[in-house]
C-alpha cells in the first residue's frame, strides 16, 4: 500500500471549524453565482456583501441590477438600481431600503429628494411632462407646505 493513503497530507482541514473558515467569502472576489441565478461581484466579509460590489437578480422576469455599497449584505450608502437596463434609482441607502438623498426615474419624470424607507419623506421635486410639484412630503404623498406648476402645454 503507497505510503500517502496510510497517512493524509498535512494540509488537509481535520476540524469543521478549519472547513468553514476556508469556505468563508472575505475580502475581493471575483463573482459568485447564487443557486436561484441571482450573481455577486464585489467585496465580501465575514460571508456577507461587505464594500462594493454589483448584484444582479431576476424579479418577476425583469433583470435587476444594483451597484454600489452593502454593509452586511444590505445595500447601506451610495448606490444605483436599474431595471431591464434603465436607472431607476440613484442615491443613498440605509439597511437595504432607499434612505437618505436620492432621484427616481419614472416613464413620466422623476423624483427628486429625501427617502425614508423605500418612500418620499421630507423635502422633493417630483417632475412630470404636465406640473412640477416641489415641496413636503410624507411617507410617498404631498404633504405641508408645497408649490404644483402646471405646464402650458401637454405634449403626448
Amino acid at each position: 500500500m503507497p505510503d500517502s493513503a496510510q497517512h493524509p497530507p498535512t494540509n488537509r482541514p481535520h476540524s469543521v471549524a478549519a472547513l468553514t473558515a476556508l469556505t468563508q467569502k472575505n475580502g475581493p472576489h471575483s463573482i459568485f453565482f447564487y443557486p436561484n441565478g441571482d450573481t455577486y461581484k464585489g467585496t465580501w466579509a465575514a460571508n456577507q456583501k461587505h464594500g462594493v460590489g454589483t448584484h444582479t437578480t431576476t424579479i418577476n422576469h425583469v433583470n435587476v441590477k444594483y451597484e454600489g455599497e452593502f454593509v452586511r449584505d444590505k445595500k447601506h450608502g451610495q448606490g444605483t438600481l436599474h431595471e431591464a437596463e434603465k436607472k431607476i434609482y440613484e442615491g443613498e441607502w440605509k439597511d437595504g431600503t432607499k434612505c437618505g438623498k436620492g432621484t427616481e426615474y419614472y416613464s413620466d419624470g422623476n423624483y427628486e429628494g429625501m427617502w425614508e424607507h423605500n418612500l418620499q419623506n421630507g423635502y422633493g421635486k417630483r417632475t412630470t411632462k404636465e406640473e412640477v410639484y416641489e415641496g413636503n412630503w410624507v411617507q410617498g404623498k404631498k404633504c405641508g407646505k408645497g408649490k404644483t406648476t402646471y405646464s402650458k402645454y401637454f405634449y403626448d
